[in-house]
């Protein structure tokens, strides 16, 4: 009975791997800069058709950093309700399809970079480097492979994760009030004359292979 089960448990691993070499999961955190510096956020967990296979027990994989991030989706507008700077916070969670979702609007980078922090755990007081900071003609982008290393520093390493971070692509998009100038990240693509986006794994991140940082001219 043990040897039946055991087999069970190896073909569902083997079943997930095969899917997971097919689907991925994307992560986009999408930013509208007004000719102010104010702006919109729209930060966007989907996981596809990995949705049903990651809500198993037994699939091998480690998944903490996405329950943590379905954690915080439902969490999002009693977390922000009170932040200087934020309005209009509005979060979505579709479970059945793994799709998570949190928007707001922001007044200046600064409220932005706390409404961030606080997303992601941190507390309300303290000095944290800065995420964005867009002043005039310019908006300059911290890499969050640091991040991502710190929160995944407790996790064992193994082939499954390793391939589970292949398959998990990070997607940074930038528009802008005018016409682009100029891009520092390598992986950057300039889409039309006034959005800029970057896309990377987190395999990537966690190695540091590239950076999500960028410092962009418009």
């Amino acid at each position: 009975m043990r040897k039946i089960t055991r087999i069970g448990r190896g073909i569902i691993v083997l079943s997930t791997a095969m899917l997971f070499f097919s689907s991925c999961i994307e992560l986009t955190e999408k930013v509208t800069v007004n000719p102010d510096g104010s702006g919109k956020i729209e930060l966007k967990l989907d996981m596809g058709s990995l949705a049903s296979a990651l809500n198993s027990q037994n699939t091998g994989f480690d998944v903490s950093l996405i329950e943590k991030i379905r954690k915080t989706v439902r969490e999002a507008p009693d977390i922000l309700k009170d932040q200087k700077g934020i309005r209009d916070v509005i979060s979505s969670s579709d479970d059945k399809n793994g799709v998570f979702i949190i928007r707001f609007c922001f007044d200046r980078s600064a409220n932005l970079n706390k409404a961030v922090y606080l997303l992601m755990g941190a507390e309300k007081q303290g000095i944290f480097p800065d995420l964005y900071k867009i002043t005039r003609h310019k908006v300059r982008k911290k890499d969050l492979g640091p991040f991502v290393q710190k929160a995944m520093k407790n996790v064992k390493s193994s082939g499954f994760n390793d391939m589970f971070y292949s398959v998990i692509y990070y997607n940074n998009i930038i528009e802008l009030p005018s016409a682009v100038k100029s891009v520092k990240n390598i992986k950057s693509k300039t889409e039309g004359d006034r959005t800029v986006s970057t896309r990377l794994t987190f395999e990537n991140m966690i190695k540091g292979h590239f950076s999500s940082g960028n410092l962009i001219r418009y």
